[in-house]
């Protein structure tokens, strides 16, 4: 399945994926990597990523990427995003301290009307450009400080009032579109 249509180099975004999550994960504190688990999305059968991370990282925890995230999200305190998908939205709603790293490697569908100028009046907040940009920010944070400041729980009302459907006001909003 190809979102919206479009054709994507899958070996580009794997290899970017694999750089990214190397990138941050070599920068980390020794103690926070051995609190760091990884869940990863792979998009081909022969587990891409998931081998090579586990060849390079033999240590590292990586998740059953069948297990949803919502179903896990509670037992971690901080999120890295490489998507702008599901995941992201559902920290945002459930408000779980996350950031997104935007590399066009992998954003490799169609974004949202309205959204990339989102990412740019938040950018170095939750929105990053760069692996450097937003390991540098994670190793200077306070997380619940940064997290619960008035301007970060104020974008992510913002984006959760304009990018994330609440599930409980779907047949609300289809009556009144079908009505």
């Amino acid at each position: 399945c190809i979102p919206y249509g479009l054709k994507y180099d899958q070996f580009t975004r794997n290899k970017a994926i694999l750089y990214n999550s190397k990138l941050i994960y070599s920068q980390m504190d020794e103690k926070i990597k051995k609190k760091t688990d990884l869940k990863i999305l792979n998009l081909n059968d022969r587990n891409f990523l998931k081998k090579k991370l586990m060849v390079d990282y033999p240590n590292i925890k990586i998740i059953d990427e069948k297990l949803k995230l919502r179903n896990i999200m509670f037992n971690y305190n901080f999120f890295i995003h490489f998507f702008i998908s599901t995941p992201f939205y559902e920290c945002m709603y459930f408000n779980k301290p996350s950031i997104l790293i935007i590399d066009r490697r992998i954003l490799f569908w169609q974004l949202k009307p309205g959204i990339e100028e989102f990412f740019k009046k938040y950018k170095n907040i939750i929105f990053f450009y760069s692996c450097d940009e937003a390991t540098k920010f994670i190793k200077n944070i306070d997380l619940e400080k940064w997290w619960n400041s008035k301007s970060v729980q104020l974008m992510r009302k913002e984006f959760c009032d304009q990018f994330c459907s609440d599930s409980s006001e779907f047949m609300q909003k289809l009556n009144r579109i079908i009505i």
